[in-house]
């Protein structure tokens, strides 16, 4: 037996206080009895004997929820809406109880294949949830989307920013962690000449052997910084540069990599 909700203010409802002893078991049993999709086909004599009542189908007509199909049955407007929570267009066929149902409303040519519904009137006054949306409510749904239409497309206008591209670093030196940019790199060549492959390697064993780290190597091997003044300041007994270290790659091999990275 199938279990559902069931609005327990219906009784104080003033559309359901204005109808007869007849109607109102009607209504009951219209709820009770409808398939899951809030559709139903209607045998009077059963109505009849349950309710004890003559039942005709102007019964059925007089109850503002209920509307006749095009295939003769009949279906509650305002079923799905309480008993899911949802609107006929809100249904989702990923849901398993939702997909059971849009199979049914499509059998009884409520609910298109393409997912449009029927036009129903709307129930003003029927099971009192607060699912079921006016026209109104509708109208006022139909301005937010045009005013975010509207937003968006403001924002598609705006020119976007293009992220700057960072220059392909250069890697040098025996251990491979001296890093510059091509640019810094040409710079540096002017600067110390003959002598470029040199500071290199001043640097690059100096942070291989102390594991010093430096936000920029192009900075340290600055004319004002210590590697320029190592090579260039420091002099032996001959007045030649005091550092003979002999670099294990020449200047040739650096301009190859530089090359290679464009």
């Amino acid at each position: 037996m199938a279990k559902r909700l069931h609005d327990t203010e219906i009784w104080h409802k003033e559309w359901y206080c204005n109808l007869s002893q007849t109607h109102k078991l009607l209504v009951q049993y219209l709820f009770d009895n409808c398939d899951c999709a809030g559709v139903f086909e209607a045998n009077y004599k059963i109505m009849q004997f349950l309710i004890g009542a003559e039942i005709t189908e102007n019964d059925l007509l007089a109850i503002k929820q209920v509307v006749k199909l095009a295939n003769g049955k009949f279906f509650l407007t305002d079923f799905i809406s309480f008993q899911y929570g949802v609107n006929l267009d809100e249904l989702n066929p990923k849901f398993s109880v939702h997909k059971g149902v849009i199979k049914i409303l499509e059998k009884n040519g409520i609910l298109g294949k393409d997912g449009e519904c029927l036009k129903f009137e709307t129930v003003t006054e029927g099971l009192g949830n607060s699912y079921n949306v006016t026209a109104q409510n509708k109208d006022k749904d139909k301005d937010k989307d045009k005013d975010n239409n509207i937003t968006s497309n403001k924002e598609d206008e705006k020119p976007k920013k293009t992220k700057k591209e960072k220059p392909e670093a250069v890697v040098l030196g025996e251990f491979k962690n001296v890093i510059l940019s091509a640019d810094e790199v040409t710079k540096l060549q002017e600067l110390y000449k003959e002598k470029f492959a040199t500071a290199i390697e001043v640097l690059s064993s100096y942070i291989g052997s102390s594991g010093k780290k430096y936000k920029s190597h192009y900075a340290v091997l600055g004319k004002h910084n210590w590697v320029y003044q190592k090579i260039f300041e420091e002099k032996g007994s001959n007045g030649r540069s005091g550092y003979t270290t002999k670099p294990t790659e020449d200047k040739s091999s650096i301009l190859r990599k530089v090359s290679e990275a464009f």
